[in-house]
Parts: structure tokens; sequence; C-alpha cells
């Protein structure tokens, strides 16, 4: 997906063949795709679709299902319990006035035991509510992660979108040399009959026919392999049975601004930031919440139960309970816990730090495409025309006898790659906006 728009420069050497101008014939075309498909429409399949954004969404659910598990200790606890056993009801000797002695049988009788209990925590010094506030504010961080993940996704679909469309262009250049080679082909076999030529020239032409029939079907394959890549980042299983439609991205409201302001949207905007900034302060509570491990918490309970040998005569009792729990000495694990997570921490706020500056590079490079894009745009177009000027007169001059095949070839070159240029500058237009809207945090 990620191939490089500069393979249409490259094409300056691959079509490096005579008459890359067409005057005249049916030049051969791609097929004609079925169906056409927008920028918007890959973005559209992208946002349903991408299997990324997928395991976003269930990590932002699993964050919040976390959230629920930590409110639970926070709630009434209430239990209910139901026993039956066979047993024997020995019971040993007890001395006194008058002395009991012991019973001894293997006699066995029912017991039956129906109960319930409630429990509250009541205070613990912060444990149970920071673990659900630091859950909770997870569930923030999670959520602008996955805002991250979809403009990571539609830069992915973007880069994958224009690349196709610059293969596109790259099989139309191709299929113009074709063409334009074999009217040089029958030029020059008239010219070698007539004895004006001398057979070396109609060697080159064949070989040169030869090698932009293989080129075209090289271009061909990079276009279909290009569309395998824009569906795999729009999420798709389908054939590249289309074609896309011929798009570029409008300027952006603020891409002629000073850098610094550039910065400065970028890092308001940025839903990293926002996510490592949430994940720092769910830490800090997770902090405190191991820190209330120090000290003891306190609980009430109630419960109620029925018991007894005969299911129809049971007997109540009702109960009422207060707890103290402190937890004195436990190793060194809550020390170990609570520096654990402080080192996390630091780690989170290290990597908050690197990622303001990721995003000032981001912002400052994005901007340096586009300034050279654009002017990559300005001065394509002049080259483009002095190049094809140079290959007329080439062309009339070896039709005329005065020049050789090697001056009309190198002039071919000079065509193609200035050809190839405007294609890449025009799209790293797009390119380059595509990636200033990723780095400015916008969809």
């Amino acid at each position: 997906m990620k191939r490089n728009i500069v393979n249409v420069v490259a094409l300056a050497v691959l079509l490096a063949a005579p008459g890359i101008r067409a005057q005249g014939g049916d030049k051969e075309q791609a097929p004609a795709a079925a169906r056409r498909i927008t920028l918007t429409e890959a973005l559209k399949a992208a946002r349903e679709r991408q299997p990324d954004l997928a395991v976003a969404r269930a990590q932002t659910a699993g964050a919040q299902a976390r959230v629920n598990g930590a409110l639970a200790p926070l709630l009434p606890q209430v239990t209910g319990n139901a026993s039956y056993s066979r047993q024997t009801a020995n019971t040993p000797g007890r001395a006194g006035t008058p002395a009991i002695p012991a019973t001894s049988s293997w006699n066995t009788q029912n017991s039956f035991s129906f109960g319930a209990r409630a429990s509250q925590l009541l205070w613990d010094f912060g444990t149970a509510w920071n673990n659900y506030r630091g859950a909770d504010v997870q569930v923030s961080s999670y959520r602008e992660t996955e805002s991250a993940q979809l403009r990571v996704v539609l830069l992915g679909v973007r880069v994958a979108f224009f690349t196709v469309m610059a293969d596109k262009a790259v099989v139309d250049v191709a299929a113009d040399n074709l063409a334009a080679q074999e009217r040089h082909l029958a030029q020059v076999e008239g010219f070698v009959k007539a004895g004006a030529r001398p057979e070396f020239d109609l060697a080159q032409i064949r070989s040169d026919v030869a090698n932009a029939r293989l080129q075209l079907v090289n271009a061909r394959s990079a276009y279909e392999s290009g569309k395998a890549d824009l569906n795999k980042a729009m999420g798709l299983e389908q054939t590249t049975d289309y074609d896309v439609a011929e798009e570029e991205l409008a300027p952006i409201d603020v891409e002629e601004a000073p850098e610094e302001q550039l910065v400065d949207l970028a890092v308001k905007a940025r839903p990293e930031l926002r996510a490592l900034a949430r994940q720092s302060e769910s830490q800090e509570r997770q902090i405190s919440a191991a820190k209330g491990e120090y000290w003891p918490n306190v609980g009430v309970s109630t419960g109620v139960n029925d018991t007894g040998t005969d299911i129809q005569a049971l007997t109540w009792n009702w109960d009422v309970t207060a707890t103290l729990t402190w937890p004195l000495f436990q190793g060194g694990a809550t020390r170990a816990q609570v520096e654990g997570l402080e080192a996390a921490r630091m780690v989170t706020n290290a990597q908050l730090e690197g990622q303001r500056q990721q995003i000032r590079q981001e912002v400052v490079r994005a901007r340096l495409q586009l300034e050279g894009a654009k002017a990559a745009v300005d001065a394509a177009a002049p080259a483009l025309a002095s190049a094809q000027e140079a290959l007329r007169l080439a062309e009339a001059r070896y039709q005329a006898g005065a020049g050789s095949i090697i001056e009309m070839q190198d002039a071919q070159v000079a065509v193609v790659s200035a050809k190839g240029q405007t294609i890449e500058a025009a799209f790293n237009v797009s390119l380059a906006r595509a990636q200033l809207l990723k780095a400015l945090g916008r969809e």
C-alpha cells in the first residue's frame, strides 16, 4: 500500500524508447473497469469495515467492562446459601456437676441450613474509589486511541487511493509510448527499405517496441496490485475489477499558516496526546488506590439463617457485624506495587513528551512536503513543454536524415522523465495534504 509515488519517475528509465508523443491513431488503453470508486466511498468503507478500527472499538468496550467491574466493590454485596448434610451428633464428655458423659454412636441425622448475607464497604482510604475512577479515565484514553487509529486508517486509504491514481497515469504513459513506438516502427521500416537508414535503426526500434509492450504489461500489473492494496486499506475483500475516480485533495484552510501556528493546532487536536494524558491520570488514580492498601478498611454486614435437623422445624437467627481489616505486613507487596505503578506513570509521561516532539516533526515534514510539491507543480509544466519541443525537433531532424536515432531517443527519455515529474508533483500535492491532515489531527 505504501509504494512510493516516485515509481512514476522510475518509468522514465523503463520507457527509454523513441516516439513517446502520439501523433494520431488509437493508443492501447487498459480495459474499461466495471465500476468506479471515489475517495469519499473509499473512506466510508474504511470507517465501516477496517479491522484495525474494529479492534480499537473492541478494546474500548473491554475498558468499559472493566469500569463496571471496578464499581462493584463500592456497591452492596448480597449472597445467599443453602446446605444439607447427613452427620452424626456425638458430643464430647464434660466435667462438672452433674458430669455430662460423652456420647459415641454411628447414628446420623439430617442437618439443614439456609441463609442470606449482605455486606457494604464503608471506608478503605480511597482504594476502591480510585480503582473505579482510574478505570473510568482509562476508557477515555481508549476512546482517544480509537480516534487516533481512525486517522491512521484514513491516511492509509488516501495514500493507497492516490497511489492507484498514479499507477493509472503510468499505464496511460506506457500505452502512449507503445502506440508511438509502433508508428515509429512503421516509419523506420520504410526508411530502411528505401536505404535511407541503416539496419541498426530498425533493430533498435524493434527492441524498443518489445520493451514498450513489456512495460505496459508491468504497468497494468502494478495498477492491479495497487488496487489490491487499496482493498486492504479499506478493509474490503473484493476483486480489483473497478477503477478509481480522478480526484485531488482540496486545499486545507490553514496550509499556508506559519509553522508554529500549525504545531499549536496539532498539539490541541491530536488524540494521541489526549490518550496519553488520560492514561497518566488513570495511573495516578491507580497509585492512590495502591497506597490505600497501607491502611485499614471498614465494613459492615448483616445476615439471617435458618438451621435445624428437621426442615419443617428450623430455627432462625440474625446478626449484624462490623469489621476492621488492616494488612499490617504483606512482605512489601504493597510498596512494590506502588513503585511499579509510579514507574509506569513516568514511562507514560516520557511518552507524552516524545509524542509532542513526534507531532512537531510530522507537521513540519508535511508542511515542507506540501510546499515542495506545489513548487514542483509550477516547475514541471514548463519543463515538460521544453522537453516536448526538443523531442519535436529531434524527430524532425531524424526524418530529415540529419539526426540519429540515439539523439531522438535521448530527447524521448527527457520527455518521459518530464511527464513522470509532472505526475509525481500533482499527486504529491494530494499526498502531502493527506499527511498534513493526519498531522493536524483532522479526519
